[in-house]
């Protein structure tokens, strides 16, 4: 089995990846990291079997580049929900601890630090530390993983990364200059687990209630229509978890959905989860309700809530 995941090797997404398939022994499952996180549905569609991807933080909110993917996003459906408690550590070059052994390691490191790299919902989840210990002249790199962001900083020798614990290795060459630097320390990140839509793959969690994510766009010069869907969930009691919306692309992606992409500008894709299963006869209903009033409706997926199962 093949699971693609957002890499490189020791991400938080790999972790979660690796938490989520314990039952698997190493020679009947082959993680395989994806730098990007765009490329994820390409690769599963052509090779793989699941793909892990960071879906929101209890700090930070929804990870908007997963949003951004799945707006347009048609070959996938979501299967499983992952929950991992996460850490966020200081990492540097082991040179930046060397100097004035009169100052503290942390102090000695900082003060060498002129850029940091990490992904922006790591920088979102650090912010107390990184006021309290970096001025404002310290620049801020955001790139594609916080795996990534330990490499950067292996090979800069005046940044540091925000990354995971087990990001720093010697195959990195980077040292924890301090640890557990998030703001919240409950600190949590969701992942889902996606498989190829036209194969109805299921992956077992711990749980007994469902959960359904869908995907849809409304006509914005129609007043109430995004009432009219939301309030078909509340007039049928079922409970909406969250709702979330991003701008629709102008230009046309590989595979994307035609009715979408020929919308104008100032129009939005918005994402909603509900509590129950999408063959529930309440949450039937509400689809029914809300793909009539919509522009264009996607069920993304139904998959067992593990962390408040009803």
């Amino acid at each position: 089995m093949k699971v693609y995941y957002l890499g490189p090797q020791g991400t938080f997404t790999y972790q979660a990846a690796k938490q989520h398939f314990s039952n698997f022994s190493d020679t009947d499952i082959d993680f395989v990291p994806v730098l990007k996180l765009p490329e994820i549905p390409s690769s599963l569609s052509q090779h793989g079997d699941y793909a892990v991807i960071p879906f929101e933080n209890s700090s930070n909110g929804h990870v908007v580049p997963t949003l951004d993917m799945l707006r347009l996003e048609n070959r996938c459906q979501v299967v499983a929900e992952i929950y991992l408690t996460v850490h966020q550590c200081l990492l540097v070059h082991p040179s930046l601890l060397q100097g004035d052994m009169s100052e503290a390691p942390l102090t000695t490191a900082l003060s060498k630090v002129r850029r940091i790299y990490s992904h922006l919902q790591a920088f979102g989840q650090c912010e107390r530390f990184l006021k309290q210990h970096f001025p404002a002249g310290v620049e801020r790199v955001s790139v594609d993983s916080t795996g990534k962001a330990a490499a950067l900083a292996a090979v800069d020798l005046e940044s540091a990364a925000i990354a995971s614990a087990a990001s720093a290795s010697p195959t990195t060459d980077t040292v924890i200059a301090q640890g557990e630097i998030e703001d919240i320390k409950h600190n949590t990140t969701r992942f889902l687990v996606l498989a190829l839509a036209t194969e109805g793959k299921q992956v077992s969690s711990a749980g007994s209630g469902e959960k359904t994510l869908m995907r849809f766009t409304v006509a914005h010069d129609e007043p109430g229509s995004l009432a009219l869907i939301l309030a078909g969930f509340a007039q049928g009691g079922v409970n909406l978890t969250s709702i979330s919306s991003r701008p629709v692309p102008v230009v046309p992606l590989n595979d994307a959905d035609e009715a979408i992409v020929k919308l104008n500008h100032w129009r939005y894709v918005f994402f909603i989860e509900c509590k129950g299963g999408k063959d529930d006869e309440r949450v039937r209903k509400a689809i029914a309700n809300a793909a009539n009033h919509a522009q264009s409706f996607r069920v993304m997926g139904t998959f067992q809530d593990i962390r408040h199962p009803s």
